[in-house]
């Protein structure tokens, strides 16, 4: 296994005892004082490149009727904040849609926030941003993040690695963490996020219609336009998308 980040010393015994010999017996002169017998030493420091080590998708909920937020957390600081706040952070990381036409959604930097207690990148899908209407801009298809590499450091200017399988400098997102299937879609109506529209969305909208967020029968799930309420548009969505199939 590969070191964990942190400071280490590397001796190589050259004194009494632990001594390594040439061939002749001749003990290592480990300090380069041209007496055999001192010990070798080296101070290091590791430092490995920033990884994401978490992807979280609609804040863990199932539904994929109103995509609206994708979170990204690192496993230490980087200049994504920075990133942000010159507005090349949409050039950086982009969303980009793989099927039904495909193409790069147009997002601007305040769509971004990042986290500093968390190492958090957050992504806002929504129609009016953070703290808004909480519906979705997204239409019905597939997508995936792309991340240039490069261009995100941490504080000692080691750059993230591209570690999805092709090298080439993007580093592509396209599920949440523990999501065996790609994940990262939106389908109107789909409100247990198998990417199809059916008696089952139905079912758990039925048992959340008209329940308020504060009571125990309260299903986010259900609430698959974003806003709040589970009620007559929640069906007429789902009415209206009944039967859809995401890859069909």
């Amino acid at each position: 296994d590969p070191l964990a980040e942190g400071d280490y010393r590397l001796t190589i015994y050259g004194s009494a005892g632990h001594s390594i010999r040439d061939l002749a017996g001749n003990k290592l002169d480990g300090d380069g004082d041209g007496v055999a017998g001192g010990d070798y030493q080296r101070l290091f420091t590791v430092d490995s490149a920033p990884a994401i080590t978490n992807v979280t998708v609609n804040g863990g909920l199932e539904q994929r009727s109103n995509l609206s937020l994708i979170e990204l957390t690192f496993d230490e600081a980087t200049n994504i904040e920075t990133l942000i706040g010159k507005g090349s952070i949409t050039s950086v990381v982009q969303l980009v849609r793989t099927t039904h036409g495909g193409g790069v959604l147009k997002l601007t930097a305040a769509h971004f926030t990042w986290n500093k207690a968390t190492n958090t990148l957050s992504i806002d899908l929504t129609s009016d941003g953070f703290g808004g209407s909480g519906e979705t801009m997204l239409s019905d298809a597939r997508y995936e993040l792309q991340i240039n590499t490069s261009m995100i450091t941490d504080s000692a200017g080691n750059a993230m690695e591209d570690s999805d399988g092709t090298p080439d400098g993007v580093l592509t997102v396209d599920r949440s963490t523990g999501s065996e299937t790609q994940d990262l879609f939106r389908l109107a109506g789909d409100a247990n996020g198998d990417a199809v529209v059916d008696e089952i969305d139905l079912a758990i909208l039925q048992a959340a219609y008209l329940f308020a967020p504060n009571s125990d029968e309260w299903d986010e799930n259900a609430d698959l336009n974003g806003d709040g309420t589970i009620n007559v548009f929640d069906a007429w969505m789902l009415a209206w998308n009944y039967g859809n199939d995401l890859d069909e």
